[in-house]
């Protein structure tokens, strides 16, 4: 069920970008917001986006979502930045 929730949401992601009749194939194929950010315009022609403007618009737009995406929370900062300095006096 959390899997379908899923694809509709990138179903709802492609209608807003006017790219809806991709949105079977997508689902067939199951790509999700996992494997979004890892597709190519390779892929994106197996999926059956044939036409060069849709690949470039479905690109830029897996990009996009690929730089503000941090699933939900902000990328935590290593482990040595969170230890004190040692108090050396």
């Amino acid at each position: 069920m959390k899997r379908g929730f899923l694809l509709m949401e990138i179903g709802t992601w492609l209608r807003r970008l006017g790219l809806e009749r991709y949105e079977l194939a997508f689902q067939e194929n199951e790509i999700d917001w996992e494997a979004l950010p890892k597709l190519t315009a390779e892929d994106l022609k197996d999926l059956g986006v044939v036409l060069g403007g849709h690949r470039r618009r479905l690109l830029d737009a897996i990009a996009a979502y690929g730089k503000t995406e941090t699933h939900g929370h902000p990328p935590r900062p290593p482990l040595r930045s969170l230890a004190r300095p040692s108090g050396g006096s």
